[in-house]
């Protein structure tokens, strides 16, 4: 008799899917479609953002972002330790990046 997949299993497995199919890993620099030009367009203006936090002992690093203006960011140090200080972070680094590129909607 087949298993059955545990609920939920089939939902994650589709977000994965299309979450893949918007977030981009670095595209190639030539690529000059919206995801390519957000990409690169936000990577240059996180520099301050990403020396405050390497300051503070932390760092963040664009992951991805997705052509409805969400950006992903992956952050690392000790301000990574609660839910609480996680989610301080990200909205200052979304209200910066907002004030920066009017694409940006939201930072996950």
């Amino acid at each position: 008799m087949k298993a059955s997949r545990p609920f939920g299993e089939h939902w994650e497995s589709s977000l994965k899917e299309r979450v893949v199919d918007e977030i981009f890993e670095e595209p190639d620099a030539d690529r000059e479609d919206f995801v390519g030009d957000f990409y690169w367009s936000l990577h240059r203006v996180m520099d301050p953002i990403r020396c405050e936090l390497i300051l503070a002992g932390g760092d963040v690093r664009l992951a991805g972002v997705a052509t409805d203006g969400r950006v992903i960011v992956r952050l690392m140090g000790p301000f990574t330790k609660s839910c609480m200080d996680k989610r301080a972070v990200v909205e200052q680094i979304e209200q910066y990046l907002k004030s920066k590129d009017g694409r940006v909607t939201q930072v996950l």
